[in-house]
Protein backbone atom coordinates (compact mmCIF):
# COMPACT_ATOMS: atom_id res chain seq x y z
CA UNK A 1 0.00 0.00 0.00
CA UNK A 2 2.98 2.53 0.89
CA UNK A 3 4.02 1.83 -2.55
CA UNK A 4 1.34 2.69 -4.42
CA UNK A 5 0.80 6.13 -2.28
CA UNK A 6 3.50 8.00 -4.15
CA UNK A 7 2.23 6.76 -7.67
CA UNK A 8 -1.65 7.76 -6.64
CA UNK A 9 -0.54 11.10 -5.58
CA UNK A 10 1.47 11.86 -9.05
CA UNK A 11 -1.20 11.04 -10.83
CA UNK A 12 -3.67 12.94 -8.60
CA UNK A 13 -1.18 16.03 -9.47
CA UNK A 14 -0.87 15.59 -12.82
CA UNK A 15 -4.61 15.58 -13.42
CA UNK A 16 -5.14 18.75 -11.15
CA UNK A 17 -2.08 20.41 -13.44
CA UNK A 18 -4.31 19.30 -16.44
CA UNK A 19 -7.96 20.31 -15.20
CA UNK A 20 -6.19 24.34 -14.75
CA UNK A 21 -4.25 24.42 -17.44
CA UNK A 22 -7.07 23.99 -20.01
CA UNK A 23 -8.61 26.39 -21.67
CA UNK A 24 -12.17 27.79 -20.57
CA UNK A 25 -14.80 30.24 -21.94
CA UNK A 26 -14.40 33.95 -20.66
CA UNK A 27 -17.53 35.51 -20.59
CA UNK A 28 -15.77 38.74 -19.81
CA UNK A 29 -13.89 38.80 -22.51
CA UNK A 30 -16.50 39.32 -25.01
CA UNK A 31 -18.11 42.70 -24.49
CA UNK A 32 -21.33 44.11 -26.63
CA UNK A 33 -22.28 47.27 -26.69
CA UNK A 34 -25.89 47.88 -28.04
CA UNK A 35 -26.65 51.10 -29.08
CA UNK A 36 -29.63 52.74 -30.89
CA UNK A 37 -29.22 54.90 -33.80
CA UNK A 38 -31.90 57.56 -35.17
CA UNK A 39 -34.26 56.80 -33.30
CA UNK A 40 -34.68 56.91 -29.30
CA UNK A 41 -31.68 57.36 -27.11
CA UNK A 42 -30.21 53.97 -25.72
CA UNK A 43 -26.51 52.69 -24.97
CA UNK A 44 -25.98 49.35 -22.61
CA UNK A 45 -22.20 47.44 -22.71
CA UNK A 46 -22.66 43.84 -21.75
CA UNK A 47 -20.83 40.97 -21.42
CA UNK A 48 -22.08 37.04 -22.45
CA UNK A 49 -22.67 36.56 -18.89
CA UNK A 50 -24.78 39.71 -18.39
CA UNK A 51 -26.25 40.19 -21.81
CA UNK A 52 -29.70 39.53 -21.25
CA UNK A 53 -32.23 37.17 -22.94
CA UNK A 54 -34.26 40.24 -24.34
CA UNK A 55 -34.51 43.86 -23.92
CA UNK A 56 -36.16 46.77 -25.27
CA UNK A 57 -35.29 49.78 -26.32
CA UNK A 58 -37.38 53.20 -27.51
CA UNK A 59 -37.91 51.95 -30.94
CA UNK A 60 -37.83 48.17 -30.55
CA UNK A 61 -39.52 45.34 -28.52
CA UNK A 62 -37.96 41.77 -27.52
CA UNK A 63 -34.57 42.65 -28.55
CA UNK A 64 -32.63 39.22 -29.10
CA UNK A 65 -28.80 38.92 -29.45
CA UNK A 66 -26.94 35.96 -29.74
CA UNK A 67 -23.40 35.31 -30.05
CA UNK A 68 -21.65 32.34 -31.09
CA UNK A 69 -17.16 32.44 -30.36
CA UNK A 70 -14.78 29.80 -30.58
CA UNK A 71 -12.39 31.89 -28.44
CA UNK A 72 -13.37 29.39 -25.35
CA UNK A 73 -12.05 26.70 -27.20
CA UNK A 74 -8.40 27.45 -26.65
CA UNK A 75 -5.49 26.97 -28.75
CA UNK A 76 -6.67 26.16 -32.96
CA UNK A 77 -5.58 27.26 -36.29
CA UNK A 78 -9.11 28.20 -36.92
CA UNK A 79 -11.61 30.25 -35.33
CA UNK A 80 -14.91 31.76 -35.64
CA UNK A 81 -17.37 34.63 -34.76
CA UNK A 82 -20.86 35.65 -34.64
CA UNK A 83 -23.58 37.99 -34.14
CA UNK A 84 -27.28 37.43 -34.64
CA UNK A 85 -29.80 39.85 -34.17
CA UNK A 86 -33.84 39.41 -34.07
CA UNK A 87 -36.13 42.63 -32.65
CA UNK A 88 -39.79 43.69 -33.49
CA UNK A 89 -40.65 46.92 -34.13
CA UNK A 90 -42.03 48.65 -31.04
CA UNK A 91 -44.59 51.40 -30.37
CA UNK A 92 -42.84 54.25 -30.58
CA UNK A 93 -40.60 53.20 -33.39
CA UNK A 94 -39.34 56.01 -35.11
CA UNK A 95 -38.20 55.46 -39.25
CA UNK A 96 -35.05 54.98 -40.02
CA UNK A 97 -34.30 53.33 -36.64
CA UNK A 98 -31.35 50.82 -36.13
CA UNK A 99 -29.46 49.24 -33.67
CA UNK A 100 -25.54 49.58 -33.22
CA UNK A 101 -24.46 46.26 -32.08
CA UNK A 102 -20.45 46.20 -31.51
CA UNK A 103 -19.19 42.78 -30.42
CA UNK A 104 -15.40 42.70 -29.16
CA UNK A 105 -13.57 39.70 -28.46
CA UNK A 106 -9.68 39.41 -27.40
CA UNK A 107 -9.83 36.07 -26.49
CA UNK A 108 -8.44 33.86 -29.75
CA UNK A 109 -5.16 32.03 -29.51
CA UNK A 110 -3.48 31.17 -32.93
CA UNK A 111 -2.31 27.39 -33.27
CA UNK A 112 -0.18 28.80 -35.91
CA UNK A 113 1.98 32.04 -34.53
CA UNK A 114 3.06 33.84 -37.05
CA UNK A 115 1.73 32.13 -40.16
CA UNK A 116 -0.47 33.92 -43.01
CA UNK A 117 -4.19 33.48 -42.82
CA UNK A 118 -7.71 34.53 -43.98
CA UNK A 119 -10.02 36.70 -42.48
CA UNK A 120 -13.01 36.18 -44.30
CA UNK A 121 -17.08 36.53 -43.65
CA UNK A 122 -20.29 37.37 -43.99
CA UNK A 123 -23.56 39.40 -43.44
CA UNK A 124 -27.47 38.63 -43.28
CA UNK A 125 -30.51 40.53 -43.17
CA UNK A 126 -34.08 39.39 -43.36
CA UNK A 127 -37.48 41.71 -42.70
CA UNK A 128 -41.04 41.27 -42.73
CA UNK A 129 -43.31 44.32 -43.41
CA UNK A 130 -40.51 46.45 -43.42
CA UNK A 131 -37.46 47.80 -45.55
CA UNK A 132 -34.34 46.93 -43.70
CA UNK A 133 -30.46 47.59 -44.36
CA UNK A 134 -27.58 45.56 -42.59
CA UNK A 135 -23.66 47.35 -42.75
CA UNK A 136 -21.05 44.92 -41.36
CA UNK A 137 -17.59 45.85 -40.46
CA UNK A 138 -15.11 43.53 -39.01
CA UNK A 139 -11.75 44.45 -37.61
CA UNK A 140 -8.67 41.68 -36.44
CA UNK A 141 -5.91 42.99 -34.01
CA UNK A 142 -2.76 41.71 -33.28
CA UNK A 143 0.45 42.62 -34.46
CA UNK A 144 -1.48 44.78 -37.02
CA UNK A 145 -4.74 45.77 -38.00
CA UNK A 146 -6.63 43.99 -40.98
CA UNK A 147 -10.32 45.72 -41.50
CA UNK A 148 -13.06 43.47 -43.17
CA UNK A 149 -15.88 45.79 -45.14
CA UNK A 150 -18.05 47.79 -44.85
CA UNK A 151 -20.32 45.55 -46.77
CA UNK A 152 -24.05 46.23 -46.87
CA UNK A 153 -26.89 44.06 -47.38
CA UNK A 154 -30.60 44.71 -47.90
CA UNK A 155 -34.04 43.35 -46.81
CA UNK A 156 -37.45 44.35 -48.76
CA UNK A 157 -40.67 42.81 -46.27
CA UNK A 158 -39.89 39.37 -47.75
CA UNK A 159 -36.76 39.68 -49.09
CA UNK A 160 -33.45 37.92 -47.26
CA UNK A 161 -30.55 40.07 -48.36
CA UNK A 162 -26.40 38.68 -47.84
CA UNK A 163 -23.32 40.13 -48.76
CA UNK A 164 -19.73 38.35 -48.33
CA UNK A 165 -16.47 39.39 -47.13
CA UNK A 166 -14.16 37.43 -49.71
CA UNK A 167 -10.47 36.42 -49.87
CA UNK A 168 -8.86 34.24 -52.90
CA UNK A 169 -5.73 34.64 -51.19
CA UNK A 170 -3.90 35.19 -47.66
CA UNK A 171 -5.13 38.60 -46.34
CA UNK A 172 -3.42 38.88 -43.21
CA UNK A 173 0.53 38.24 -43.40
CA UNK A 174 0.80 37.48 -39.88
CA UNK A 175 -1.91 36.53 -37.63
CA UNK A 176 0.26 36.50 -33.63
CA UNK A 177 -0.35 33.74 -31.11
CA UNK A 178 -3.19 36.19 -29.36
CA UNK A 179 -5.43 38.11 -31.63
CA UNK A 180 -9.25 39.89 -31.21
CA UNK A 181 -12.16 40.04 -33.82
CA UNK A 182 -13.80 43.15 -33.22
CA UNK A 183 -17.43 42.67 -35.37
CA UNK A 184 -19.61 45.90 -36.15
CA UNK A 185 -23.24 45.47 -37.16
CA UNK A 186 -25.34 48.39 -38.18
CA UNK A 187 -28.74 47.92 -38.78
CA UNK A 188 -31.06 50.13 -40.26
CA UNK A 189 -35.13 49.93 -40.69
CA UNK A 190 -36.06 52.28 -43.51
CA UNK A 191 -39.83 52.02 -43.09
CA UNK A 192 -42.45 49.69 -41.96
CA UNK A 193 -45.36 48.35 -43.47
CA UNK A 194 -47.43 47.34 -40.39
CA UNK A 195 -47.31 47.42 -36.71
CA UNK A 196 -46.45 43.10 -36.68
CA UNK A 197 -42.85 44.43 -38.22
CA UNK A 198 -39.79 41.84 -37.30
CA UNK A 199 -36.62 41.76 -38.47
CA UNK A 200 -33.31 39.45 -38.41
CA UNK A 201 -29.53 40.23 -38.94
CA UNK A 202 -26.11 38.78 -38.65
CA UNK A 203 -22.83 38.93 -39.25
CA UNK A 204 -20.46 35.96 -39.07
CA UNK A 205 -16.31 36.46 -39.45
CA UNK A 206 -13.74 33.17 -39.46
CA UNK A 207 -9.76 33.59 -38.80
CA UNK A 208 -8.07 30.91 -40.76
CA UNK A 209 -4.27 30.53 -40.26
CA UNK A 210 -3.73 28.44 -43.76
CA UNK A 211 -2.36 29.20 -47.05
CA UNK A 212 -4.89 26.62 -48.81
CA UNK A 213 -7.48 28.96 -50.85
CA UNK A 214 -10.50 29.68 -49.23
CA UNK A 215 -13.06 31.17 -51.18
CA UNK A 216 -16.15 31.18 -48.75
CA UNK A 217 -16.44 31.39 -44.85
CA UNK A 218 -16.48 27.33 -43.75
CA UNK A 219 -19.66 25.56 -43.48
CA UNK A 220 -20.12 25.88 -39.65
CA UNK A 221 -19.67 29.66 -39.62
CA UNK A 222 -22.44 29.98 -42.69
CA UNK A 223 -24.52 27.74 -40.31
CA UNK A 224 -23.80 30.66 -37.40
CA UNK A 225 -24.86 33.29 -39.82
CA UNK A 226 -27.76 31.52 -40.58
CA UNK A 227 -29.76 30.82 -37.45
CA UNK A 228 -31.42 34.65 -37.33
CA UNK A 229 -32.95 34.00 -41.00
CA UNK A 230 -34.55 30.46 -39.93
CA UNK A 231 -35.87 32.02 -37.55
CA UNK A 232 -37.85 35.00 -39.68
CA UNK A 233 -38.76 32.46 -42.14
CA UNK A 234 -40.92 30.33 -39.32
CA UNK A 235 -42.58 33.27 -38.55
CA UNK A 236 -43.32 34.08 -41.97
CA UNK A 237 -44.90 30.65 -42.51
CA UNK A 238 -47.06 31.36 -39.38
CA UNK A 239 -48.16 35.12 -40.75
CA UNK A 240 -48.98 33.29 -43.85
Amino acid sequence: MVLHKPRWLAAALLAAAAVFASPGVSAAGTVILVEETGGGSFSQSYTLATLPPSFNTPSFNNVQITINTSSGDGVRADHAISTGLNAQAGAGFTAGAGLKITVTDDGFQNANPGSPGFFVGNISNTAAFANTSNEGTATLTGNGTTILGPVTANASPVTIGSGQFLASTPNVSSIPDTFSVQQVLNFRVESITASSASFTAGISTSVVTSTAAVPAPPAALLALAAFPVLGLRRALKRKA
